[in-house]
């Protein structure tokens, strides 16, 4: 089965605009990660250059198709008197992020990823349902917040276990207490 998401780098239409005014050498070797919409940024943190950007959007999103007239892809209106219409896959964007050990977890609205700090490669991806918030990690789990409460493998994102929360209701980020003690 093919993936439903889009991944690729942003035009260079999306990239951030930095202005530098003072470089500060002790961060130059870190780096910062944000959000914006459907993109997803790796910035060095002493200058501001941009390491990488990644467009990581749903196929079927009008967001996906940047740089195109999106109107060629959205599907016909309904008819008239067939009543209103949902499109939840043109309402798509990120919802949150993690680091640890040079990974980077992603959320959006239906799909966790995970992706190589450095590069921005993507290492795999879960379908999670309705995502709500940024992912907890611990160890070497990942939790996610949405409609089930996914615990999964942060080394190749298989499930290690879910629980359904009341229905269409949503949760928070997750909270891992280390000390059991």
């Amino acid at each position: 089965m093919s993936s439903p998401n889009v991944i690729r780098p942003c035009t260079p239409q999306f990239h951030p605009q930095t202005t530098v005014k003072r470089i500060v050498t002790s961060a130059t070797a870190d780096s910062v990660y944000f959000l914006s919409g459907v993109h997803l940024y790796a910035m060095n943190a002493g200058t501001g250059a941009l390491q990488w950007g990644l467009l990581i959007s749903d196929a079927r999103s009008r967001l996906s198709w940047e740089g195109e007239d999106p109107e060629q892809h959205l599907p016909p209106p309904p008819a008239p008197g067939a009543g209103p219409r949902m499109y939840s896959a043109y309402h798509d964007f990120l919802v949150g992020l993690a680091i640890q050990n040079n990974r980077v977890f992603v959320t959006s609205r239906s799909f966790t990823f995970a992706l190589a700090a450095d590069s921005g490669e993507l290492l795999w991806e879960h379908y999670t349902r309705v995502n709500h918030d940024r992912p907890a990690v611990v160890g070497d789990t990942v939790y996610v917040p949405s409609s089930i409460i996914h615990a999964l493998s942060t080394h190749d994102g298989s499930e290690r276990w879910s629980y359904r929360t009341a229905w269409n209701s949503g949760t928070s980020v997750p909270v891992i207490d280390t000390d059991f003690g």
